[in-house]
């Protein structure tokens, strides 16, 4: 582990389960008995490199499984998970520019509409001329709020997917990345709007469509909040033209 994390950039989450960090990083308590009966079958390298590698490991950031809600394996795990889910999440977050100027206080607006801790799904749109900068703030907020669901989708493009491929393309992509692949691909919209429908109202999703141009392309994709399960929060850029033929924002 240690060696791909120095060569790979690999991350390591180390658990301490009932033992100590300090006896890991020295071989000391329990942990340096045991360990110092193993070394002996090993050569010496062997057991240099190990002590090298426990001695990195007990330094590093981790969890005691004793000082975890008060030695709650099952809430150890659940901490753990949500941990390892966030960090692969970030692997895949959208590319945004780094070093933002001027962005955060776009954000917290945003995310203070989003009201991201309660349980109401809501649809925030983001609006103004072309290169204004709305889709880098949705991606912003997408990257930010993406570990806090399991279902999420980024559409990219509306427009001119809509316009070249056809909304049930965009269903497609909906669908694949909510249902993670597992469905067989659609014709048509309204077997789009049927699957959407009826298989997305237990889930909670963060959906990104970015660039809508017209009512028609929201209607099949996210028509209404019920087509979601609670918590999910919809965001939607679109010039703000487009605003004024009716698009259901809130």
């Amino acid at each position: 582990m240690i060696e791909c994390k120095r060569s790979e950039g690999h991350i390591v989450l180390p658990i301490f389960y009932k033992v100590e960090p300090g006896h890991v990083r020295h071989q000391t308590g329990s942990f340096g008995k045991a360990f110092h009966k193993i070394k002996k079958h090993y050569k010496a390298d062997v057991v240099q490199r190990w002590e090298r590698a426990l001695q990195e490991v007990g330094s590093l950031k981790g969890w005691e499984s004793e000082r975890i809600a008060n030695g709650h394996e099952a809430e150890l795990v659940k901490i753990i998970v949500r941990k390892v889910l966030g960090e692969l999440k970030e692997a895949f977050h959208l590319d945004v520019t780094e070093n933002l100027v001027g962005i955060s206080n776009h954000v917290e607006e945003i995310m203070r509409m989003l009201k991201t801790d309660d349980t109401d799904t809501r649809f925030v749109g983001i609006h103004g001329m072309g290169g204004v900068g709305k889709t880098t703030l949705a991606k912003f907020i997408y990257n930010k709020l993406s570990n806090q669901f399991d279902h999420c989708s980024f559409l990219a493009d509306v427009r001119e997917t809509a316009k070249d491929r056809g909304a049930h393309h965009l269903q497609n992509q909906l669908i694949s990345n909510i249902l993670k692949g597992k469905h067989n691909d659609i014709s048509n919209v309204d077997e789009g709007l049927r699957i959407i429908k009826t298989r997305f109202k237990h889930k909670k999703v963060l959906i990104l469509l970015d660039d809508v141009d017209d009512v028609s392309q929201l209607n099949c994709l996210a028509g209404k909040r019920d087509w979601f399960g609670s918590g999910s929060k919809i965001i939607i850029t679109a010039r703000k033209t487009c605003i004024q033929k009716g698009l259901p924002f809130a």
